[in-house]
């Protein structure tokens, strides 16, 4: 398996620019302009975080911590408050069960919520007779 490499910070930061410009809709040069300016003198490859899952070989690069869930809880901001998500941010959720965890699992990470969610727990080695 050869590795690979995902650089989405320009995008990301372009999606961030553009949901922080309430009321209008920027340019694709705007955007740009804006995520530059936000940046700094930074380097784009030196802003945000690296990560690699070595299961896959793939290395990716995403905007930084706070800044990702943002980005990624945005779609939220009509369904619950920003109090509630960093409430519901900081909730553990342990999954027993084989069957029903996997898309909750994935998905409650995804929108913010339950981020240290735990492996689900299996009964059946528990309960082994």
């Amino acid at each position: 398996m050869s590795s690979s490499r995902h650089d989405e910070i320009a995008l990301q930061l372009s999606e961030l620019m553009e949901l922080r410009s309430v009321g209008r809709k920027l340019t694709s040069d705007e955007s740009r302009e804006r995520a530059l300016a936000h940046v700094g003198p930074v380097p784009l490859e030196a802003y945000g975080s690296w990560f690699f899952f070595p299961w896959s070989k793939t290395l990716v690069h995403v905007l930084p911590r706070a800044e990702f869930r943002e980005l990624r809880t945005h779609a939220n901001r009509h369904k619950i408050t920003t109090a509630e998500q960093e409430k519901l941010s900081a909730f553990t959720i342990g999954v027993v069960g084989s069957r029903w965890g996997k898309a909750p699992r994935s998905l409650w990470p995804s929108k913010g919520l339950a981020v240290r969610s735990a492996w689900p727990i299996s009964t059946r080695s528990a309960w082994a007779t």
